[in-house]
Parts: C-alpha cells; sequence; structure tokens
C-alpha cells in the first residue's frame, strides 16, 4: 500500500501537501492549478480531480467506481464519462509519448498513478503563475467616420515593452 500524500476532506488543510509533482509537472491542489514547468496547463475540472485522487495513492490500484464516486458524488454518470476525461488527462500529460508513464489502466479494475511522485507543504503556494514576461502596453486608436458617426477602435501595437 503506498503513503497517502492527500488527507480526507475533513482533515485540517495543512496536512495536505501543497504541491505535488511529477515528472515536468506539478499540482497544486488548493488552486486547482497544474503546471508544466512554469506554464499553466488548461485541464477540465474533472479531469484534474481524477489526477488529484490518483495523486492520493500512487502506486494503488483505484476503482472506477471509486473515481466516480470521488468525482461525481451523489450523481449517477455513466462509465464512458471516466473514459473520456481520463483521456483528456493522458493527453494534457502527454502520457505514453516520449517515455512518459503516468497513468495505466488494468482492464475491468481500475487505474494507477505510476510515476515517481514527491509531496511537498510550503507555507504559501503561489495563486496562480501566468507567465513572467513583463506586460506590455497597448494604446487604443479611437477613429469616428464620418458617414455613420460609428467609431472604430483598434488596438496599435506598442513601441516598447513595460519594463520592471
Amino acid at each position: 500500500m503506498g503513503v497517502a500524500f492527500f488527507e480526507t476532506r475533513t482533515e485540517p488543510a495543512r496536512s495536505s501537501p501543497t504541491e505535488v509533482s511529477f515528472g515536468r509537472f506539478s499540482l497544486f491542489p488548493a488552486q486547482s492549478l497544474l503546471l508544466e514547468g512554469d506554464k499553466p496547463v488548461s485541464l477540465g475540472s474533472r479531469a484534474l480531480e481524477i489526477l488529484t485522487v490518483l495523486l492520493e495513492r500512487p502506486g494503488e490500484l483505484i476503482s472506477r467506481q471509486d473515481l466516480m464516486d470521488r468525482v461525481w458524488p451523489n450523481v449517477f454518470v455513466a462509465a464512458n464519462n471516466l473514459t473520456v476525461h481520463i483521456s483528456s488527462l493522458r493527453r494534457a500529460l502527454r502520457d505514453g509519448r516520449d517515455g512518459n508513464r503516468f497513468i495505466i489502466n488494468i482492464p475491468g479494475r481500475g487505474y494507477k498513478f505510476v510515476a515517481s511522485v514527491v509531496a511537498a507543504r510550503h507555507q504559501t503556494a503561489p495563486l496562480a503563475l501566468v507567465s513572467r514576461k513583463p506586460p506590455e502596453l497597448v494604446r487604443l486608436q479611437a477613429q469616428t467616420f464620418s458617414d455613420s458617426g460609428a467609431r472604430d477602435i483598434r488596438a496599435v501595437q506598442p513601441s516598447c515593452a513595460l519594463t520592471s
């Protein structure tokens, strides 16, 4: 039986990791944020919840029913919903490509997270790390057309970037 990185939701937040890393990815469960390096990974909430459940018990087989009960509590959904979201998760992680193997399926039984996992507890986790590049200033230019009186507003490329 593997080591559980997450406690049940009734435990204090400080007992759960603030960051779980595997491969090039880092999951910040409290923020529902998955990063690849320092770039956010676009992932639906159900796929993110599936990943969280799998990371709670890395190396352990989690039945399809247990996953569905956690991701869709008190709601009846067809089993293919789980399959669709697992597929989306694998695509986002590029699972099975370039030597990456994170999630395996045991046919008829469930899924297992098989990659090495490192959990950390930080005092604060990032709210969101979107970009380290400074924002650029954009100047809007409005023109009035004399025939209709309508205004056309266009963004004009900045002549220089804002520096910090």
